[in-house]
């Protein structure tokens, strides 16, 4: 900023001092003398190619007559005609720079006369004043723009120092609870559960913090004395459905056993695409059989039953728009529209369309066929 407004200062009685020397007349006639010099160059040039001009047209004619009557070759001939066109030519060149001497050297008075040499330097004066205005503004705003930029860093510095100031309330937190480091700087680090190492993302020798450049889960530890089985329920079992239910399971990998525990979630939306509310189950796992990902047969087991009718899967004619079934009626076969519920050991739940009491074709009914009527 002191830089700048010395430049302006400077800039200032430089255009001062120019104006003054303006209106007293104080500058010189040096691009007059100038285009005077040069106006006496060409015309001495041009006085010098005409005299090699008359000497060089001599010697021309001169060896024309000669060779006229034979006296002169004509080699000499031709070197006298080409060095007279030469200076012919440089003759008219001489002309021609006399020519534009004595324009340049009119254009020269008459630019002195109007002043414009002098109106030329008070014009350069003032634009470097107006330069050195400029500059000394922007110098002004790069000052005030500096001085913001200081007062948010040193904010950010002081953020930086509470937060620095915080992490090593943290830090010293966080080695009271898990202990204070050995002679050589390492300590140990103790699973909050007890169980089987399934996964390790951590070496030795590697650096470990919470940057996203090196990994800060080192190990997941599986406690496995007890797992999760997650099952669907239709939503009519709903309401028959609690937190704590027991539970039955079957799984491939184990036959001939089956594994017993309880309801520990159920989800608090239905899935939109298959209409299933989504169970969750825990299985006591001590022996260690059931493992990650196994497909299990999941029975929950209703505290209080809820009578339901309940037909073999053989007994549904499964037409192509609907499920029907064959009821017995005046001594006809009636064929019947249902709505199937869940399928368990070749049984199937009936949701409607049937009524408790009623005679139906389990066997056979297939053979009926248009022997049966409608409803």
């Amino acid at each position: 900023m002191d830089q700048a407004r010395t430049a302006l200062i400077w800039a200032k009685d430089a255009l001062d001092k120019v104006t003054l020397q303006a209106k007293i007349g104080g500058f010189t006639e040096k691009p007059v003398e100038d285009a005077e010099n040069a106006l006496v160059a060409a015309k001495s040039t041009l006085s010098q190619a005409l005299s090699d001009l008359n000497l060089t047209e001599k010697d021309f004619n001169s060896k024309k007559q000669l060779l006229d009557i034979g006296v002169a070759s004509k080699s000499d001939f031709e070197i006298s005609q080409d060095t007279f066109e030469k200076a012919k030519a440089g003759a008219d060149a001489a002309k021609e720079t006399v020519r534009l001497a004595t324009q340049a050297l009119a254009r020269e008075q008459k630019a002195f006369r109007s002043n414009l040499y002098a109106d030329q330097q008070v014009n350069q004066s003032r634009s470097a004043f107006e330069q050195a205005n400029l500059q000394e503004r922007a110098a002004e705003r790069s000052l005030l723009l500096a001085r913001a930029a200081i007062r948010t860093a040193l904010e950010q510095a002081k953020s930086d120092y509470q937060a620095a100031l915080f992490n090593a309330q943290n830090s010293r937190q966080q080695l009271t609870l898990l202990g204070q480091p050995s002679a050589d700087g390492t300590f140990a680090i103790t699973s909050p559960i007890s169980g089987v190492v399934t996964e390790r993302f951590v070496g030795p020798g590697q650096v470990v913090d919470q940057s996203q450049m090196t990994p800060w889960q080192m190990f997941t530890v599986a406690a496995n004395d007890k797992v999760w089985v997650e099952a669907s329920i239709y939503e009519q079992d709903l309401s028959a459905v609690s937190e704590g239910d027991p539970v039955r399971i079957y799984v491939t990998g184990v036959p001939n056993k089956q594994f017993q525990g309880r309801i520990l979630h159920i989800a608090p939306a239905i899935d939109k695409t298959s209409r299933a509310l989504h169970v969750r189950a825990e299985i006591d796992n001590k022996a260690g059989l059931l493992k990650d990902g196994m497909f299990a047969d999941v029975t929950i087991l209703l505290p209080k039953g809820r009578p339901q009718i309940v037909i073999p899967l053989a007994a549904v004619d499964h037409d192509q728009d609907f499920d029907a079934v064959y009821v017995a009626k005046d001594g006809k076969y009636v064929k019947r529209p249902v709505r199937l519920g869940p399928q368990r050991d070749g049984n199937v739940v009936i949701l409607s369309g049937l009524s408790v009491g009623e005679k139906i074709v389990t066997h056979g009914a297939l053979y009926l066929g248009h022997e049966a009527s409608g409803d």
